[in-house]
């Protein structure tokens, strides 16, 4: 049961099969195309816990924090003219970073060597540890308490009422007819542009479609954003949530009610892995949102709507960071 804003990244996370999961196990990861796109670029680490209840694997802890700088072509691992994920730093993908409890320092060494803030980002990691397993800590003492029978109950009920809760507010909210708003990116930091985002919205009964047809081709420069079907799924719940009804559970109980078309070889959705965007949580991520928020809310309150903000991005690095001393 997903309860954050990553979307169902478990399963994509643990595709490759590469390791048996056991009590003690810590999982580190940053490529965001072995998480379903649970993290937005590799500057974000993921940490995954198993949690265990008497040798019975009954969830998952998990979290992510951005790391001031992951290596690559300038300070702070987000250069603005990249043309290929492999300028922007190192791609940790999935590892044990603690195997049945033992850290595994080659595998730590390695990854802090490719940094330039490299006690930062480990006191960061260390801290998402320490998160994590206070949820881990957490679920434990739910078990202890109450069994994990019913514990797995609750959380079967708590996903029924999110989907009802969802089924509402899809039937209450979204038009029958389809719906379409488009935004643009003016540039691609690459002299491109510019690349349009367009979205059509309706329902089908208590079925909502979201259609991201007519979303310009990838570009060349650095804003491309793979948008994974369950990280949008996701987002689209936390919306509806958050602007309809705040009361209603965050889970993932709902995903079966999303139904999401995305042009391959769109900025949303790459038809291959060359690159990765240098800073999407600014620029496709932010115009997505706001192409969400109108399309789903312009013909509903249209009469009290002001004109769409005009977003401005820049990022900026300390040329410091690039001091690392020996």
């Amino acid at each position: 049961m997903v309860v954050g804003q990553f979307g169902s990244y478990v399963a994509e996370m643990l595709r490759e099969k590469r390791f048996d999961l056991a009590p003690g196990d810590i999982i580190l990861q940053s490529d965001p195309y072995k998480c379903g796109g649970a993290v937005s670029h590799i500057n974000d680490w993921l940490v995954l816990i198993p949690i265990f209840h008497h040798d019975t694997l009954v969830g998952f802890s998990s979290m992510f924090g951005h790391m001031m700088d992951v290596g690559g072509s300038v300070a702070g691992s987000m250069p603005t003219t990249a043309q290929s994920i492999f300028g922007e730093g190192i791609r940790i993908p999935p590892i044990k970073l603690y195997d049945r409890g033992q850290l595994n320092q080659a595998a730590l060494d390695l990854v802090l060597n490719n940094t330039r803030t490299p006690d930062m980002n480990y006191s960061d990691l260390m801290a998402i540890i320490a998160g994590c397993r206070a949820g881990e800590k957490r679920v434990i003492e739910i078990c202890q308490r109450f069994g994990t029978e019913t514990y797995f109950q609750a959380c079967e009920e708590l996903l029924l009422r999110t989907n009802r809760a969802m089924r509402q507010l899809i039937v209450q909210n979204l038009p029958t007819e389809p719906k379409s708003f488009e935004d643009y990116v003016d540039d691609d930091g690459c002299g491109n542009g510019p690349f349009k985002l367009k979205l059509t919205v309706w329902r089908e009964g208590e079925d909502a479609y979201f259609d991201w047809t007519g979303t310009s081709d990838q570009a060349p420069g650095p804003i491309n954003f793979y948008l994974h079907e369950g990280m949008f799924k996701m987002f689209i719940g936390v919306y509806m949530i958050m602007v309809f009804d705040p009361q209603i559970q965050f889970n993932d109980g709902f995903y079966d009610l999303i139904h999401v078309k995305m042009p391959k070889g769109s900025v949303l959705s790459l038809s291959s892995q060359p690159l990765w965007d240098a800073e999407p949580t600014l620029w496709p991520a932010s115009s997505m949102s706001l192409v969400v928020h109108w399309a789903i809310t312009l013909q509903r309150w249209r009469p009290r709507l002001a004109t769409a903000r005009a977003p401005i991005f820049y990022t900026l690095a300390s040329p410091a960071m690039g001091l690392r001393s020996s």
